[in-house]
């Protein structure tokens, strides 16, 4: 069995100035605990029963790519992505900028192995 941490609220003390240091220090506390795998939500806010609408919400592939540069010991994942639909209408990204951002989190000539 792998286990992970599903990272689903962007909110710690110290504000929206303490989203970066908690994000990293979250994913490294997985990474040094032995977790397979770092997970990210993307929503357009904060869900009901997670959160209020008001708190942060990161758009994940940003996210992964700050998490990418400081642990390669965990798999990266996000918990829904955005797509566009059957007219190429999306409720978050044309399927080229999400493409674009996910080459942010692994490069193309990275084979992802480690991360």
């Amino acid at each position: 069995m792998r286990l992970g941490l599903s990272c689903t609220s962007f909110t710690w003390p110290g504000g929206d100035s303490a989203i970066r240091e908690g994000l990293a220090a979250a994913a490294r506390g997985a990474a040094e605990r032995g977790l397979h795998g770092f997970w990210v939500m993307d929503h357009l806010w904060q869900i009901e029963g997670l959160g209020r609408p008001e708190e942060p919400m990161l758009e994940s592939y940003t996210a992964l790519a700050h998490v990418a540069a400081l642990t390669h010991r965990v798999t990266l994942g996000t918990l829904v992505t955005g797509v566009p639909d059957a007219a190429g209408e999306a409720w978050q990204d044309h399927l080229g900028i999400l493409a674009e951002r996910l080459t942010k989190v692994v490069p193309p000539d990275d084979d992802g192995a480690d991360h």
